[in-house]
């Protein structure tokens, strides 16, 4: 059986006397932070961006399967004429050598301009299909980086605005420190000021000047 230590008479002074000295002079603060926040309209419309990025890839993936098969009409159609040009070749160089030209060459011939006008049509429709899946895949690009620059921009306000509160809470301290002090008659009690302080407050607050190695990123 575990013995339950008793609190001594001095320990209970310790803690009651501390927890009476704390009183409200050591408040947990609630700062701002980066959380899910499904009210938030800034991640909302980061979340519609990349729902619709996804379905724009969707799209480019679907276009991009009839994009083959215009790529395969066209090989076939690069074959055919092929063929028929080999034909036509066969044709004229049996015409040089006195022998008898294949009626397929000359077929061939009839049939070269229909098959070569084909393809160039196949070729456009090809191309066509071909941008129509790059666009879907540079808007998808698009709508990906607004999400990104959107939440980027968010959290720099919701930094900010913490560094401003906390500045503000530690000035409330000090301010409720001095009451207190001079409730007691001390008047003597000093606070060693960040010296960082004095920057910001010769640059109206600008926290450039606080970058380290600022105006070196050339060198």
């Amino acid at each position: 059986m575990t013995e339950i230590k008793k609190e001594s008479a001095d320990d209970a002074w310790l803690r009651s006397t501390l927890a009476e000295l704390a009183g409200d002079a050591f408040p947990v603060y609630d700062l701002p932070s980066l959380q899910v926040d499904t009210n938030s309209s800034i991640q909302l419309s980061a979340l519609a961006d990349r729902q619709a990025a996804r379905e724009m890839r969707q799209a480019a993936s679907d276009v991009e399967a009839r994009r083959l098969d215009a790529a395969r009409v066209v090989e076939g159609l690069k074959t055919e004429a092929e063929r028929l040009r080999g034909l036509i070749a066969d044709g004229k160089a049996a015409l040089r050598a006195g022998e008898p030209v294949s009626p397929d060459a000359g077929v061939a011939s009839f049939l070269l301009p229909d098959i070569e006008a084909e393809l160039v049509v196949a070729e456009a429709a090809e191309a066509d299909v071909a941008r129509e899946r790059d666009t879907l895949l540079q808007d998808a690009d698009r709508r990906d980086a607004a999400a990104a620059l959107a939440l980027f921009n968010w959290a720099h306000s919701v930094r900010v605005q913490r560094i401003e509160l906390l500045l503000k809470l530690a000035m409330d301290e000090a301010t409720t420190l001095a009451e207190a002090d001079g409730g007691r008659g001390l008047y003597r009690t000093v606070i060693a000021p960040d010296r960082r302080l004095n920057q910001i407050f010769a640059t109206q607050g600008a926290i450039e000047i606080l970058r380290r190695n600022r105006g070196m990123e050339g060198v």
